[in-house]
Formats: C-alpha cells, sequence, structure tokens
C-alpha cells in the first residue's frame, strides 16, 4: 500500500498541472471542473488510506497530519469556488500556492517512508 501512496502524491501533484494548463490556456469552465475533478478524487482517497494507515498503526504526529489534510480540504474547495467563479487569476494563484503546500506536505510528512520504518532526511522527528 505505501508505494502506492507513493504513486498517488505523484499523481496528484501531475493532476493539479493539468488543471493549471487548462485554466491557463483558458479552457471552458465545464472543461476546468472536469479536469478539477482528478486531483481531487485522487486527494480524497490518498487522505483515506494515509489517515486508515496512521490509525492502524499508530503514527504518532496523526492528528497533525490530519489537521493538514482538513486544511487542504478547505483549500481544494476555494479552488474550487473560484473555478466555478470563472476568476483564472485567482485560479492559477490558488493552484500555485496548493501545489506547493501539497508537496512540502508530502516531503516533510512522508507517512509511507514512516510505515517502511525509513528516517526522510529533514524531517521532523517522529
Amino acid at each position: 500500500m505505501t508505494a502506492a501512496l507513493d504513486e498517488e502524491h505523484g499523481q496528484i501533484v501531475a493532476s493539479m498541472n493539468a488543471l493549471y494548463d487548462a485554466v491557463d490556456c483558458g479552457t471552458s469552465l465545464s472543461f476546468q471542473r472536469l479536469k478539477m475533478h482528478a486531483p481531487e478524487s485522487f486527494f480524497r482517497h490518498n487522505c483515506l488510506e494515509e489517515e486508515t494507515m496512521m490509525d492502524r498503526d499508530g503514527f504518532i504526529r496523526s492528528r497533525f497530519h490530519k489537521e493538514e489534510h482538513r486544511s487542504l480540504y478547505i483549500a481544494l474547495h476555494a479552488l474550487e469556488t473560484a473555478i466555478l467563479a470563472d476568476n483564472q487569476g485567482n485560479v492559477l494563484k490558488l493552484l500555485d500556492k496548493l501545489r506547493d503546500v501539497l508537496i512540502s506536505h508530502v516531503r516533510i510528512q512522508k507517512v509511507a517512508d514512516w510505515h517502511r520504518g525509513c528516517q526522510v532526511p529533514g524531517a521532523a522527528a517522529y
């Protein structure tokens, strides 16, 4: 399961890049909404899998990690609201910020590496 989680992290970022390109190219609102579905679906599934694994295995920083997931859900909602408002500039800014936060979240927390018993260089002690 941990390899699948690591792959999902990459898929989330790749799907966000595809959404960014769709917005930046001025595609239709319906196409942007379709592109929004992929990162949102990957993210929700990934969070569920991570949280199940953390609960099962007693991940010490579980509460903090889950709080980060909740803040990312809020950011996804803000992104969807901006897409529905057809506010291209705001959507692109929110996408840049969300992508950076997601990449930071994955690098710092590395739940899958913790699960395998690996020490992640530069990560906070668990």
